[in-house]
């Protein structure tokens, strides 16, 4: 009698490895009952070889979901960069004043922190694709974000690119029946750019050249913010009590606004200083003007001399390819008060006797003004003829980077003269400037104030000593403008 048998092989290769499996054989019953085992044991090996294949389908599907979300947290991840790299900026306002040299680095970081406080934007409808620079006419590609249709501009705008090392902005320019006329391209931190209400506007958000390979566009979207200027009505910092934080002819870092301007100190004051230091000129006619020279040359190249102009005259010319003008004394003071920020007058021509008595009925007339307005000058007669005419006129001596202590308690010249009799004057401050890089030590400063005086921090740029000689100082007046708001959140 012959039955089925399930029949256990074995094979051994030359390497040594040994393989094993079931075959079925018709053979005689009693030498499968003896060599063989039976259907029933062949079938549960079989059931126990479908058993280890479904584990081991089970595993391999395991794993395929293991890596899906490894991958998903990758991608997550990238997403994320752009909020990443924001949080980074912050954490770089916050650690400026580690840096060895303030004049690097606060620019873009300031833009983050304007970027999240403030959120009354221009809608740049944007989608993906460019416009050509030179036609105006659209292009496709991914690499590149622009307005989906033309836009209306009502007044001057204000460009926020946080990441300027990364994107470039352009806005295309075209007139009323929608022919191209030109573009203006914004690679910096903060731009001040004019608009014509007539004239429609597209903007393009491209990498810059290098960066191409970086290109993300929600990194792009949330990273360039256009605002109208007047919205930016707020301060992002409030100056610390029993500080003045004075920025140095305004805040002009990248050029993003002209020195010596009322755009200047208005964008100091949203950056959080309490004001601005700026330089008073005189035109031919008297009027005093806010210039740090009076040798002047344009955009151009075309050299003046403001002094020998009326200002009448100083209106007509353009410095600058846009239409600021050199705003007068009165401009500011008037601008100072509405705003609320505080001036440091630096007095380089005297100012005529109308002039002046101008000048004083306008500051004693305003309480803000009377608080928030000081004179500073190289001469002391200057500073004594401001208080004679404004008793409570806080003033500042902007002679040597540190005067001895000899010198301001003995030296017979008109200046010392003239700085020991207004120091004397309890009802406003009498004020020193001094460089603590040229002050022999801390010690010295206090032995100043001792003397009655106030002291002006200025021309410094190591955070070790201003955050050394700050407790002593009322005042800092930065060259570096743009820094000394990102300074203050680490302090």
């Amino acid at each position: 009698m012959r039955t089925a048998v399930c029949v256990k092989e074995r094979t051994v290769d030359t390497a040594g490895f040994t393989a094993e499996w079931m075959a079925v054989e018709w053979i005689d019953a009693k030498t499968a009952f003896a060599e063989t085992e039976f259907p029933d044991e062949c079938l549960q090996k079989k059931r126990k070889g479908m058993e280890m294949r479904i584990r081991h389908f089970i595993g391999g599907i395991v794993a395929v979901l293991i890596a899906f979300i490894f991958t998903g947290v990758l991608v997550y991840r990238t997403i994320r960069s752009d909020q990443v790299i924001e949080a980074s900026n912050m954490a770089r306002s916050q650690n400026v004043a580690n840096e060895k040299d303030l004049t690097g680095g606060a620019g873009t970081a300031m833009v983050s922190m304007v970027q999240s406080y403030f959120h009354d934007y221009i809608n740049m409808d944007l989608e993906e694709g460019g416009i050509l620079w030179s036609s105006g006419e659209e292009q496709k590609t991914y690499k590149s974000l622009r307005s989906a249709k033309p836009l209306k501009l009502d007044e001057n705008i204000v460009v926020l690119n946080s990441k300027p090392e990364y994107f470039l902005v352009r806005l295309m320019i075209y007139d009323e029946s929608g022919n191209f006329l030109t573009f203006r391209e914004f690679s910096k931190p903060l731009t001040k750019s004019s608009v014509n209400s007539e004239a429609n506007y597209r903007f393009v958000i491209l990498p810059k050249e290098g960066a191409e390979k970086n290109w993300n566009a929600k990194a792009a979207s949330g990273s360039v913010k256009v605002g109208y200027y007047s919205s930016f009505n707020k301060q992002i910092l409030e100056p610390q009590e029993g500080e003045l934080t004075l920025a140095h002819m305004g805040y002009g870092q990248y050029d993003a606004f002209h020195a010596n301007t009322l755009e200047a100190f208005h964008w100091a004051w949203v950056l959080g200083y309490a004001g601005s230091e700026l330089d008073v000129n005189r035109a031919s006619d008297g009027t005093p003007i806010i210039t740090h020279d009076a040798k002047v040359k344009s955009y151009d190249g075309k050299e003046y001399d403001l002094s020998k102009m009326t200002y009448e005259e100083i209106k007509k010319i353009r410095l600058w390819k846009d239409d600021t003008i050199i705003p007068t004394l009165w401009d500011v003071l008037d601008d100072a008060e509405k705003t609320g920020y505080a001036v440091l007058l630096d007095i380089k021509a005297y100012l005529t006797d109308e002039n002046m008595k101008k000048f004083a009925d306008r500051v004693n007339k305003s309480e803000f003004l009377t608080k928030n307005v000081t004179v500073g000058s190289v001469h002391g007669g200057i500073l004594q003829s401001f208080r004679n005419e404004v008793p409570k006129c806080n003033v500042l001596f902007i002679g040597s980077d540190a005067p001895s202590l000899e010198d301001l308690k003995k030296k017979e010249d008109d200046n010392y003269k003239a700085l020991r009799k207004l120091v004397k004057e309890k009802d406003a401050a009498t004020m020193l400037c001094i460089s603590p890089e040229k002050a022999e030590n801390l010690e010295y400063v206090k032995q100043v104030k001792k003397l009655g005086y106030k002291i002006v921090m200025d021309h410094v740029k190591s955070p070790a000593l201003i955050k050394e000689y700050m407790p002593e100082c009322a005042y800092f007046c930065s060259e570096n403008v743009g820094t000394y708001a990102m300074i203050k959140r680490k302090f």
